[in-house]
């Protein structure tokens, strides 16, 4: 059976959950010790971050406010731990619902205390999708709260 992994945030999700204080353990990290051919801060496993950087203090790395002394990161965590995380510390109700099959939405629940379409209502033609595009929508709340 082939092992499923889930999807981590990209970049810019990345950089917006440390914006707004995103604290869980993660395996995984944007780092400036490994950037591609385009300057960009390449997606690498905590192992091979203590392995480039030759950083040694192993729970250190792994929280996503730190830095080296001049190692920035950004925590990599799944979207659904992302989520969790928006759930859990900052009280954000939200849900993925399946409108057809194959095709979900996404909702939250705003200050006065309704339910909101993300996105204006958009249909997303897989959940991974839906996902990504919540926690992007989620973002922008948080970040207004600021």
């Amino acid at each position: 059976m082939e092992k499923k992994q889930l999807q981590l945030v990209n970049f810019e999700q990345a950089k917006r959950l440390k914006e707004v204080g995103f604290d869980f353990v993660c395996d995984y990290y944007y780092c400036n010790a490994n950037r591609n051919v385009n300057g960009d801060l390449e997606l690498m496993s905590e192992s091979e971050f203590m392995t480039k950087s030759n950083f040694n203090a192993k729970q250190y790395c792994r929280y996503h406010n730190n830095y080296d002394d001049c190692i920035p990161k950004f925590s990599a965590p799944s979207v659904a731990l992302a989520l969790k995380w928006c759930r859990d510390k900052k009280c954000i109700t939200y849900e993925i619902e399946v409108c057809r099959v194959g095709r979900y939405t996404c909702r939250y629940v705003n200050a006065q205390g309704e339910f909101v379409n993300a996105n204006g209502g958009t249909v997303y033609n897989n959940y991974e999708a839906a996902e990504s595009a919540l926690l992007d929508e989620l973002l922008n709340l948080t970040e207004k709260e600021k």
